[in-house]
């Protein structure tokens, strides 16, 4: 059961990684036509309003007892104080996270900025040492693995690497995804994860909305023009995929793991710029995406869990046969070091013993025995 709920985690997680992968040609779209806040105050007050509608539907498929809107509830609303608290600091670190990457945007192409982004994956394991959770051997090595294939992505085979200042905007809102996913992990098991999400996404375009008014403000045409943009970053990278996002990591209940999963947005972001902006990738980057994959896979290999079990076992275990034979008269003869142990007495001495009613009880024995290996 506990496997089956982390698959579904890691499903949902496949799935965000998915819609953000595209969001990266949605965002590229819109950074052409708008300003970095604009897009944020919209998109983030999209996603908070469908989920408003989407609780009610959800809260009734649940049968949790809750309604987000009514009478019944003493402050009309139904959050409580964790849930208000999780989702305000939860939408503070997501809006400088999105605007850092959306920066970025504006002059990196939207394969790369995915790959660069996927590099929160490397802080994610650090932010968990500090609060004392150590990832598994090979998670610390598939975060090796995937950096190695975001530098092929990154430097496309030329032999060096230099920092613009779109990948230094891009490396920061990499960090802060890394917080923002560890932030989340520290209230996922605290709270309903959907009313977190509809929180966060309201506090993010709140927080928006005054500061879109230092940068140039859109006409009505060039609102229209974006839509279909925003309606994507609203409903499906927001509304849809941080959701996601927060279910998933409750289910699979390892934010590094799920920071791995989560980084195979760069390659749906590579292959959406190829797709709908025409982007190229050469022979390295291709490399890189595959590389990332197999960092993603690999990861998810119990490979620890694999080592204690073959460390836990004693290396003279006895077997259920072992058992009963020690359990039985000691033969007449001695028998020699090494060799195959006779457990059964001469008949003489088994009519003497009167074994063939104690031979019900050995039998049950055995029995037992098998069950219980």
């Amino acid at each position: 059961m506990e496997y089956k709920k982390k698959l579904g985690g890691n499903l949902l997680l496949l799935a965000t990684a998915m819609i953000w992968g595209f969001a990266f040609t949605a965002q590229k779209v819109a950074g052409d036509l708008l300003a970095t806040f604009v897009i944020n105050c919209i998109r983030f007050f999209i996603g908070g309003l469908f989920l408003i509608p989407a609780l009610y539907l959800l809260d009734r498929v649940r049968k949790n007892g809750r309604v987000l809107f009514s009478r019944s509830n003493p402050h009309f609303i139904d959050l409580t104080k964790t849930e208000l608290l999780s989702g305000i600091v939860c939408g503070v670190v997501l809006l400088a996270a999105t605007s850092f990457q959306q920066y970025g945007l504006v002059l990196a192409s939207s394969g790369k900025a995915s790959f660069m982004t996927a590099l929160y994956m490397v802080f994610v394991p650090f932010f968990g040492l500090l609060r004392k959770k150590i990832a598994s051997p090979n998670v610390w090595a598939s975060v090796a693995i995937a950096v190695g294939g975001a530098y092929l992505l990154t430097s496309g085979g030329t032999g060096g690497f230099s920092l613009s200042s779109d990948d230094l905007l891009l490396i920061l809102s990499a960090m802060t995804f890394a917080l923002h996913i560890t932030v989340i992990d520290i209230f996922a098991g605290k709270v309903d994860g959907v009313r977190m999400s509809m929180v966060q996404f309201l506090t993010a375009g709140v927080l928006s909305l005054p500061l879109m008014f230092f940068g140039p403000l859109p006409s009505g045409a060039v609102l229209l023009q974006a839509l279909p943009s925003l309606l994507f970053l609203g409903i499906g990278s927001s509304g849809i995929a941080y959701t996601s996002q927060v279910v998933g990591q409750q289910l699979s209940g390892t934010p590094t793991i799920a920071s791995l999963i989560m980084s195979l947005e760069s390659v749906f972001g590579a292959v959406g710029g190829a797709l709908i902006l025409h982007e190229t990738m050469n022979g390295y980057q291709i490399a890189g995406c595959a590389v990332i994959l197999f960092a993603v896979i690999f990861s998810q290999l119990p490979l620890d869990v694999w080592w204690k079990r073959v460390s836990r076992r004693p290396a003279g275990q006895s077997t259920p046969a072992a058992e009963a034979a020690s359990a039985a008269p000691a033969p007449a003869a001695p028998v020699a070091t090494g060799s195959p142990v006779n457990v059964m007495p001469p008949a003489a001495e088994m009519e003497t013993a009167e074994l063939p009613e104690a031979a019900p009880e050995a039998e049950k024995t055995d029995a037992n025995g098998s069950e219980l290996r």
